[in-house]
């Protein structure tokens, strides 16, 4: 019981939050969509309000969900609860106060694109709130940062594999972290909810007990990241039409190809007993 309060108070408020914001950005959506009144919208901060409350309350708000919940899995420990919830909590209240009073300022004529203002036309109240919603939210930030630190020493560590203990897909079957194969057998999928299933009919405990063969990896290179920069360096040049730029990273991308064609020997195995050290050190073997 425990294990499953901290995965609802820390991964689930971020869910149950995005609920209301991202519901809010839909009806202004909706007045957005309209394109006479957009007309009048569009160029104010009543868009850049819609605009943030969407993307940040559905897109911010689901990934520190999943960051919260999954850590365990990624790294091997869980992040300290009281942490998460100072993080949410200054988070989330410092969001709304920040952009609610957006739609406001739209509203009375506040244009967008402009970096300052003259005085006295009735906006600086809700701006100076909108900045103290602004830097809340980079004290929650900052928080969360600290509890990244703090937690690599003091975390409770993932020695189970099913962090929070309720665990109802195959990744939580591996260890915590994941090895570089993740599973050493090929899992049997009998139903929806795999691993509920294999808990319930302790067939996980059957899979540990077969032998093991050598695993199928690719070998590590780090030429997908340069190719990808080089792609952002053309990309880049397109926009602001520095064709020297593009030229250098179409070369480049040319290249990596070039390169990658002639790769032959990209693999390796991982041999039968390094995967036995591996699964007896996580203590799947006995």
């Amino acid at each position: 019981m425990n294990k499953a309060r901290i995965e609802f108070s820390s991964a689930m408020l971020w869910v149950l939050a995005l609920i209301p914001d991202f519901t809010l950005a839909g009806v202004t959506g909706v007045m957005l969509a309209m394109a006479p009144a957009d007309y009048q919208y569009h160029q104010n901060y009543f868009l850049i309000a819609h605009f943030h409350m969407a993307l940040i309350g559905a897109t911010v708000f689901g990934v520190f969900a999943g960051l919260i919940y999954w850590w365990p899995k990624m790294f091997g420990f869980i992040l300290n609860e009281t942490l998460n919830k100072w993080f949410f909590w200054i988070f989330v209240v410092s969001f709304n106060v920040c952009f609610l009073p957006m739609h406001f300022v739209g509203l009375m004529g506040m244009t967008r694109r402009i970096y300052t203002y003259p005085s006295g036309l009735g906006w600086e109240e809700l701006n100076l709130i909108i900045t103290i919603g602004a830097f809340g939210q980079a004290i929650g930030v900052a928080v969360f940062a600290w509890n990244l630190i703090y937690s690599i020493k003091h975390g409770k560590r993932d020695t189970t594999g099913d962090a929070w203990g309720s665990g109802r897909t195959l990744e939580w079957s591996t260890t915590s972290p994941a090895p570089e194969y993740n599973f050493a057998h090929i899992p049997h999928v009998e139903a929806l909810d795999a691993f509920t299933y294999m808990k319930e009919h302790k067939t996980e405990k059957k899979m540990s007990q077969l032998p093991f063969e050598p695993i199928h990896m690719p070998n590590s290179t780090g030429r997908p990241f340069i190719q990808a920069w080089c792609f952002f360096a053309a990309g880049f040049g397109f926009v602001f039409s520095w064709f020297w730029l593009v030229i250098i990273g179409l070369i480049g991308v040319a290249l990596c190809m070039f390169l990658r064609s002639f790769e032959y020997n990209d693999f390796h195995y991982i041999p039968t007993d390094e995967i036995e050290r591996t699964e007896r050190a996580a203590g799947v073997l006995s």
